[in-house]
Parts: structure tokens; sequence; C-alpha cells
């Protein structure tokens, strides 16, 4: 057993400025609580007595949580779970990776640790001429949008289908909910049956497949395999609100019941696990376990259950809501709009300081000035305006739009992830612009213009779209959202 323990830190300027102070890079550790290879890493990497002497001895550590700074991970994530990420004292990257164990992670510390002592003043301007250029990329102004950008992205997802297995691409398979979701609504307004059917088949092998819960109910993140059948574990509140809103959509469609039983589990999982009783929200995650998940539901009664993040998250519970309110205005069942109030309730009452809503909730709030939160809680508070009738949630969503545009809008376009004053205090070394944040922001503003009559909120819709027009075709799968933001903008915004 290791008897030397790293000194983590968080995220703060006062960790930063150590770091500058003592002339020492960062090592920053990203984890999860619902990631299994980041447990493994805490123990076996990072509990390794001569790895945990040299982070002591050569690096400020600091280790941060991906759900409750997704602007860290957003920044500094090396394509998977644990990260571990090089930076200079100013925060810009050196190097990273993700899993390693101690041997390899000894010689990765050991050359970044020579290279920072030989090369300091030159790694410190390079970093600064990259931030430059991304700085430069990131504010360049857009273009016109069209119907090419819809039909270029409609092309892509067609291209990756798997017509063996069902969903995109091989392996690892993840659902990608954004882009069934363009499929069903250009289905509705077209009538184009091979859209129907990428989308029927995909939904159908991934509830059909390994990757959803037969016994507890949802959906675990993704597959390693590519026909579904060995999942990854864990199981998100964000994934699982996504697809109850795709499964729902689809059963209203086809009115094929295995679609309906499907969001019912998913309904069911949310309702018994992730629901927290006292408060009407939603909780963040469940641990993977593999052995766990593997059972059957006799046998799992006899272990404790995997591990709930009991924190709430205003984005995912926005997310859940909405999904939910859908689900009622296609069902009419009442559990579905009780859920939905209920979540909203409690972060609209605990969890927002004037015109913005906070990121999480863990005894009390925090986490202020992410994008995200405003997006997801002011489309549901939308919808909610659009189920009840009742004009506070108008206000409240209003309140919403107002604070994308005036605390996180680009002055050539677009939206930043987070605010100028949250950049400020963490000593983030710039502001970021997300291809989904511009879509989502887009497609809340655009209904929000329909409903409340102020056009700042479609032209704002309009110039985040813009700022991306440039670029989508980049993205290919992966710009479904922001084509279907596109194409509503042209029907519903009047843009172009």
């Amino acid at each position: 057993m290791s008897q030397t323990k790293i000194e983590w830190q968080s995220w703060s300027a006062e960790s930063l400025e150590r770091a500058n102070r003592e002339e020492k890079p960062v090592l920053l550790a990203i984890t999860a609580t619902w990631c299994h290879w980041c447990h493994v890493m805490e123990q076996t990497t990072f509990g390794h007595d001569e790895v945990a002497a040299y982070v002591n001895s050569h690096f400020v550590p600091i280790r941060a949580d991906n759900d409750r700074r997704p602007d860290l991970n957003s920044r500094y994530n090396m394509g998977g779970w644990p990260t571990v990420a090089f930076l200079l004292p100013g925060g810009e990257i050196l190097t990273g990776a993700t899993y390693l164990p101690p041997r390899q992670l000894l010689d990765m510390m050991a050359l970044v640790a020579d290279t920072y002592a030989r090369d300091r003043e030159g790694l410190a301007r390079r970093a600064a001429e990259l931030l430059a250029e991304q700085q430069e990329s990131v504010s360049s102004p857009g273009r016109e949008i069209d119907q090419s950008v819809y039909d270029d992205t409609l092309r892509s997802v067609e291209s990756v289908f798997d017509a063996l297995h069902g969903g995109f691409g091989i392996e690892p398979k993840f659902p990608h909910v954004p882009a069934l979701e363009m499929l069903l609504l250009d289905y509705q307004r077209t009538g184009n049956p091979r859209h129907l059917e990428i989308a029927a088949r995909t939904l159908r092998a991934m509830g059909e497949g390994g990757v959803f819960d037969t016994e507890e109910g949802g959906f675990f993140r993704y597959s390693t395999t590519r026909d579904w059948s060995v999942p990854h574990y864990e199981k998100m509140l964000e994934d699982n609100s996504l697809l109850l809103g795709v499964y729902m959509e689809a059963y209203s469609i086809t009115r094929d019941d295995f679609f309906k039983h499907i969001a019912d589990e998913i309904t069911r999982y949310l309702e018994t696990v992730l629901l927290d009783p006292k408060t009407g929200a939603f909780f963040g995650s469940q641990d993977a376990d593999e052995e766990y998940y593997k059972l059957g539901m006799e046998e799992r009664t006899k272990r404790d259950a995997p591990s709930v993040d009991r924190a709430i998250y205003a984005n995912w519970n926005g997310m859940a809501a909405d999904a939910c309110l859908r689900a009622y205005q296609l069902t009419n069942e009442q559990n579905y709009l009780d859920r939905a109030l209920g979540a909203i309730a409690f972060v609209t009452e605990n969890m927002r300081d004037g015109g913005m809503f906070f990121h999480y909730y863990e005894s009390e709030p925090g986490g202020a000035g992410i994008l995200s939160d405003q997006i997801w809680m002011g489309t549901a508070l939308l919808r909610a305006f659009e189920v009840t009738g009742e004009r506070e949630y108008l206000e409240l969503a209003r309140i919403s739009g107002d604070a994308i545009i005036t605390r996180f809008s680009d002055a050539v376009g677009g939206f930043f992830d987070i605010t100028e004053e949250r950049r400020t205090v963490e000593k983030l070394p710039q502001r970021e612009k997300s291809i989904d944040e511009a879509a989502y922001a887009s497609r809340f503003l655009t209904r929000l213009a329909a409903k409340a009559g102020h056009d700042p909120y479609r032209d704002a819709a309009d110039r985040a779209l813009r700022a991306f027009a440039r670029a989508y075709s980049a993205y290919g799968l992966q710009a479904a959202a922001y084509a279907t933001a596109v194409r509503e903008g042209l029907e519903v915004g009047g843009f172009g």
C-alpha cells in the first residue's frame, strides 16, 4: 500500500500562481465519478509511491471532476477519461494522455519536467503564439447560412450509417442522438422513408442490444463493439434524457409499441435511480460496475448497487425536464409533467442568481457562468410555457435568453462557453465556442423569438449559426445538431 499521497489541489488562481512561483508545470488529472478506469488509475498509478513522490516534487498537481468542471474538460481532455494533461503555469497545454500505468506515467513526467526545466521560456513563447492563433480562429467572422448546410450534413449522416448493425460508423458505437433526431425530423418534413428506416433500425438495435439494461432500465453510455453487445457500463442523466426524447419521437411517428416500451423503461430508470425524492430534481450519473450489471435482477438485489453521483446539474436537469415535457405532449401521461415541473422548480428556486443558473448543486450551488446551463434550462422553461400556458415560465425563459446574449456573446457572432468573469476568476487562457452549443442556443433563441416576439433573440441565433458556416463540414456526423438548427432557422426564423 502506498505511503505517499499526491497533494492534490483544485483548479484555482492560487494553484496556478503557485506553479508560476515555484517554476513548476501543472499536472492536471480530469476524472469522473462514473468512470471505471479513473478509479483504476487512482488506485494503481496515482496510488504508487514513486509516482506520488515524483508528482509532488516536480509538479503542481490539480484534480478536477469532468461533470463539475465541463469548462476544464472541454479545454484539456486528451481523448477520454481519465485524462492527464501537463500544462504551463498559465494553463497552456504542453502534452497529455489518457490512462497510464505507473511506469509510463513516470517516463512521461520525466520528459515533461526535463523539457520544462531546459526551455521554459521557449515553451511559453510557442504556447502564446498558438493561443493567439486559436483566438483568431474562434472569433473569425462567419458567412451566411443556406439550405446546403443542412443537405451536406444529412448526406454525411447517411454515408456513415451501419446497415448491418444500425448506428453510425464502427466501434466504439455511440447513440449520436442529434443525428437520429435530424433523421426523424426530416422524415416528418419530407416523408423520405430512408431516413425513418435509418433512425428506426438504429433505435431498435440499441434497444435490443447490450447497451440497454433490460433489468433496471436505462441505457449505458456506449458500446465498445459494433453490434451494441458490450457496453461501457456507466449510466448518465444526459444520455438517458436525450434518448428518452428520441424514442418518444420515434413512437409518435411510427406508433411502434417497441419504442414506447423503451421510453417507458428509460423513465423507470430515471424515476427509481436518478430522481431525488427530496428535491424533485435528478442526480447526474451512476457508476460503471461490470460485474453488477451482468447479473440478473434477483442477484442484483443481493448486492450494493453502483454508486450514484448525487450532484444536481442544471444543464442535465434542463435536458431531462425538456424530454419529459415533450413526452407529456405526445402521451398526456401526468407523471411526465410532474417530473419536469419538479426538476424545473428546484433548479430555478435553488440554482439561480439573478439572470443566470449555477452549474451544479451539492448542499449549495456552485459553478457560475457556464453557457450550457442557460441554454438547457431556458429550453425547458420555454417548453413548460408551451405546455402549461403559465407566463412565469416564459418570463424565466426570457431572462435566460437575455443572459445568453449579454454575458456569452462574441462580437463577431456566436457564444462563448463561459462568461468573461469566469475566465478571469478561474485564470483560463481563453474562452471557446462549440458547434453544439451554437446549435442548441440558436434553437432555443429561435423558438423564444417566436413566442416573445423579440427580434434580438432571432438575430443572435442567426449570428451563432453563421459563426460555424465555414467550418461545419469538417464535423461530418457531429454537425447534425447544427444542421437541424440551420434548417429550423431558415424555416422559422427567416435566416440567411
